[in-house]
């Protein structure tokens, strides 16, 4: 079954909150053997399973949407020598998150030996943080579990 943006709901979100949704490509499918009720199901106790956990990592990207998408963004760069906190806050709407929000949550998962952060090598003023080891299988293993659900 193909999803749109209909069929998701989207097209009730205001237009301006909705601009940074990317298009959904229309090859876009439901997983094998796998039906919109069972992929919502599926989706669903993910996100029990995962706030709920033991695993800190696990706890931590699902917190907020803000702890996802900050994952995510540094994540996307983590091979390409990591991401500053300037990168991020422009990246983010405000809407998601404050600059505040976004610094703290960093914090967080520097406390919580999740992310590093490193000097960048040609401006040292300036800081990338990147995922760690452990970190890095957990968005992973979320990777995977989409591509279980949802085929493109």
């Amino acid at each position: 079954m193909a999803l749109s943006h209909t069929l998701l709901g989207i097209e009730k979100i205001h237009p301006l909150k909705r601009w940074f949704l990317p298009p959904l490509s229309k090859n876009f499918k439901i997983g094998k053997n796998m039906n919109l009720q069972n992929a919502i199901k599926l989706k669903k106790n993910e996100l029990y399973e995962y706030s709920l956990g033991i695993n800190k990592g696990e706890n931590f990207f699902y917190k907020s949407i803000l702890h996802h998408i900050i994952s995510l963004e540094i994540a996307y760069q983590n091979n390409l020598g990591g991401i500053s906190y300037e990168e991020i806050c422009k990246l983010i709407p405000n809407i998601i998150g404050s600059r505040s929000s976004i610094q703290s949550i960093l914090n967080d998962g520097l406390d919580l030996k999740l992310f590093e952060k490193t000097p960048q090598r040609t401006d040292l003023r300036v800081k990338k943080y990147t995922l760690s080891k452990d970190y890095a299988v957990v968005t992973n293993n979320w990777i995977t579990k989409q591509k279980e659900i949802f085929v493109e």
